[in-house]
């Protein structure tokens, strides 16, 4: 039975809104908790909020209230953050993809089942934000860039040289140059047989993918509704 991989290639806290539209359901048991703290901070500082204002007017009193609206507002944006999450967490998740078959760059085990790969029919994923003629990914949060070759390094710490499955760069644009600068698939694919994996075939994507499941029939899709498979490109 061919085996299916995705590989975030950033560390878990940079990569939630990946790993949860990858799994689907809630990756994080204590978002409910993350949530009630955040409703609970808020209340707190809306309440100095108005307890300071109620105070006669002072320089002192500007600052301090500068300050709190400054929490008030980071609480705010912390709430808002958790009731995404929130809300992300009953959104389906990828097909024949387990929570189990999800690693980023430091999950356990992840040496462990990339030397599992070594049939033609298996496939790993590798997920990340891309755009057309660009050398790097980037993580789901947007703070984080990899470079190909620290890509490639998480691989040789487990994939077989003799892999001759299909590597699927699942990231938007990832089959196309801009201008004179090559697609991040065709880089990729280069580095891979310098380092002697000659067989993988790798895969990337001619247009924007939407990061969650929205088709009704549950597959992956782009942008323009298409499903994702339908705009492959082979490196």
């Amino acid at each position: 039975m061919s085996k299916r991989i995705v590989l975030i290639p950033f560390p878990t806290d940079n990569s939630q809104e990946h790993l949860f539209s990858t799994k689907g359901g809630n990756i994080l048991p204590e978002t409910i908790q993350q949530e009630e703290d955040a409703a609970r901070s808020l209340s707190e500082t809306h309440r100095l909020v108005q307890k300071v204002e109620s105070f006669p007017d002072s320089p002192k009193k500007q600052i301090v209230l500068s300050e709190i609206q400054g929490a008030h507002n980071i609480n705010k944006e912390n709430l808002r953050k958790a009731r995404t999450n929130r809300e992300e967490s009953t959104k389906p998740g990828w097909r024949r993809i387990a929570a189990t078959d999800i690693f980023c760059s430091n999950t356990v085990g992840l040496a462990r089942v990339l030397a599992d790969l070594f049939e033609a029919d298996d496939v790993l994923y590798i997920r990340g934000h891309c755009a057309a003629g660009s050398p790097m990914l980037q993580s789901s949060d947007h703070e984080i860039d990899i470079a190909i070759p620290d890509i490639i390094a998480l691989l040789a710490n487990g994939l077989p040289k003799v892999y001759p499955g299909r590597i699927k760069l699942f990231a938007c644009e990832s089959a196309l140059g801009l201008n004179a600068k090559e697609s991040f698939a065709a880089l990729f694919k280069k580095t891979l047989v310098n380092k002697g994996w000659v067989n993988a075939r790798v895969v990337g994507y001619g247009e924007s993918l939407n990061t969650f499941i929205v088709r009704a029939d549950g597959h992956k899709s782009a942008t323009d509704g298409t499903r994702a498979k339908d705009n492959k490109v082979y490196a």
